[in-house]
């Protein structure tokens, strides 16, 4: 609404320039409504900035609530039920597979 009403100023005081009846007060007027359109954008923005920012939180949240179990941190040591889950064929092939990527450069 305001960007139309600055559209209007605008063209109102072109039209005044056209005929030499340019006047300070037009100036002012399309400054104001400018300036509001600004101020009513920036609130509008922040509104929606925070409502962003809550609803990725919410997300992330959730996301780790429901993952907790599936992540090994750095910081945990490898328990009794974890290295019998890795067979010693997988860890050897895993090595060789290693190994032959850095001979091949």
């Amino acid at each position: 609404m305001l960007a139309a009403a600055t559209t209007w100023f605008v063209i109102n005081a072109g039209q005044k320039v056209a005929t030499g009846h340019f006047l300070a007060g037009d100036l002012i007027w399309i400054l104001t409504a400018q300036s509001s359109s600004y101020v009513v954008g920036v609130i509008s923005w922040v509104f929606a900035e925070r409502a962003g920012y809550r609803g990725f939180g919410k997300f992330m949240l959730r996301f780790a609530r429901e993952n907790r179990g599936k992540v090994k941190l750095l910081g945990d040591k490898p328990s009794a039920s974890r290295s019998s889950r890795s067979s010693p064929a997988r860890r050897s092939s895993a090595s060789s597979t290693s190994c032959t990527s850095s001979n091949s450069r």
